[in-house]
């Protein structure tokens, strides 16, 4: 890699500022790439400094933005160059750096060039025109023609105008009144809006009140989920004393039927007091009859 330093000169020996300077490498040689590009821009005095890795390069150069880049010439960078080194020291110069004047003319020149074509399409353009020109006043006195005859027409159209216009009169009274009756909607309307915002003011209340409920109906549910939880436990008690209910139901069949047993024995035992209290009033009533003859000395 080596420095490349100096001032750039044109032709007449004149230093060049802010000149455009670029080296771009033509093959893969040395450490540069090919392809690879290395730009510097003179400063106010024509200096310029910028580091160049070996290779070798095409060397172009733009004396200002409007012209030209040209090729200066190639470059070849060898490994055993080390330091600084100008332009001069490094290129094979095939063309001179232009004087600003020559480059300004050639500039002039090839816009007046460009002129000449834009003034020979001009004057095709001009031709071109004027024959459109010539067709189109055949066309306007074709429509001239036509002018006329929509003329007449159009004086037929101004009576039915005329007629059209106090129909549009009649119907502006027609609007007038319209407009005296939408006025009197808007009034009913505003009376009306009035009444709505009362009653959405009527609605807010009622919402409020509704969510006041829904929170007392929140609580009565609670309040029901609890008892619910209760009716099931006592549901359940209720099963249990069903079961023994039912077990008891069992041994007072049971006893039932002792019940009746007992009773048959008791009418049984019953049916035999009878007859023993029927043998005994004989017994008494015979006793008694014996003891009155007895006191009687019968």
């Amino acid at each position: 890699m080596i420095i490349v330093t100096g001032t750039l000169l044109q032709a007449d020996n004149t230093p060049r500022a802010n000149a455009h300077i670029e080296f771009i490498a033509k093959e893969n040689l040395g450490d540069a790439l090919v392809n690879s590009v290395a730009r510097t821009r003179t400063d106010d005095n024509g200096y310029y400094r910028m580091e160049l890795l070996a290779g070798l390069y095409d060397v172009y150069c733009q004396l200002n933005p409007r012209s030209d880049v040209e090729l200066l010439g190639e470059g070849l960078v060898s490994n055993e160059l080390e330091g600084e080194a100008s332009l001069r020291d490094i290129l094979y110069f095939t063309t001179p750096i232009s004087n600003p004047e020559l480059v300004e003319l050639r500039e002039t020149m090839a816009e007046i060039r460009i002129l000449h074509t834009d003034i020979k399409d001009t004057q095709t353009d001009i031709h071109t025109r004027h024959d459109d020109i010539t067709t189109r006043h055949d066309d306007i006195a074709f429509r001239q023609d036509q002018i006329n005859a929509l003329y007449l027409a159009m004086q037929g159209i101004q009576s039915d105008i005329t007629t059209r216009q106090l129909d549009v009169t009649n119907r502006q009274t027609n609007v007038t009144n319209m407009e005296t009756n939408v006025i009197s909607i808007q009034t009913d309307v505003t009376a009306k809006q009035a009444d709505i915002t009362s009653r959405q003011d009527d609605v807010t209340t009622r919402h409020d009140d509704v969510i006041a409920r829904q929170s007392v109906i929140e609580d009565l549910n609670d309040n029901v989920d609890t008892k619910h939880a209760d009716v099931v436990g006592r549901h359940s008690d209720i099963e249990d004393k069903y079961l023994e209910v039912h077990s008891k139901h069992d041994d007072v069949g049971y006893m039932k039927t002792e019940v009746e047993s007992m009773r048959d024995n008791v009418e049984v035992m019953q049916d035999v007091t009878e007859g023993y209290m029927d043998t005994t009033e004989a017994y008494a009533d015979l006793a008694l009859n014996n003891a009155i003859k007895i006191s009687q000395g019968i």
